[in-house]
């Protein structure tokens, strides 16, 4: 009987270490996002309405010549103050997706002028555990860009 006590215990703390070391992996994404490039550090942009992307037709890139020009604000202090953006300096990109609940964005906009594109790179890392979707627009604010071709490119992970 003396030899049963000690192998049940070993047992069960055998079964103890397997749980504790195989358990799930919680999901944690950065608490800040990302921003690169030519993009501004700071600039926070404000659209004039939630979901204005669907009416811009796929062009999200906006200049002083754009229909929508007036319809963005921009931030330099966090949010405190809003102004009108001056297009002669600065021009406005969006990126939509459709991501998890919970995410982080590493954003990049970068210039090629060698082939005369500008990319527009969204990385959203996003936790599987978080089921509800939502749309994110992705505006950003960047120097005055190049009349190159803009290239789009999403790309999600999910942890």
């Amino acid at each position: 009987m003396s030899i049963k006590k000690p192998f049940i215990l070993g047992l069960l703390l055998a079964v103890i270490v397997l749980f504790s070391t195989s358990s799930c992996k919680k999901c944690s994404v950065a608490e800040t996002d990302v921003n690169s490039g030519l993009i501004h550090p700071t600039a926070i942009i404000y659209p004039e309405s939630g979901g204005i992307m669907s009416n811009l037709g796929g062009n999200y890139h906006i200049t002083a010549a754009s229909n929508y020009a007036s319809s963005f604000e921009v931030s330099f202090d966090g949010g405190l103050t809003r102004e009108a953006i001056d297009y002669s300096q600065y021009n406005v990109i969006g990126l939509p997706m459709v991501i998890n609940c919970e995410a982080s964005f590493n954003r990049s906009v970068t210039v090629n002028d060698n082939l005369q594109t500008t990319t527009y790179a969204v990385t959203a890392t996003t936790c599987s555990t978080c089921e509800q979707a939502y749309n994110v627009e992705n505006w950003v604010l960047t120097e005055v860009l190049p009349a190159y071709t803009i290239d789009y490119a999403p790309t999600t992970v999910t942890q």
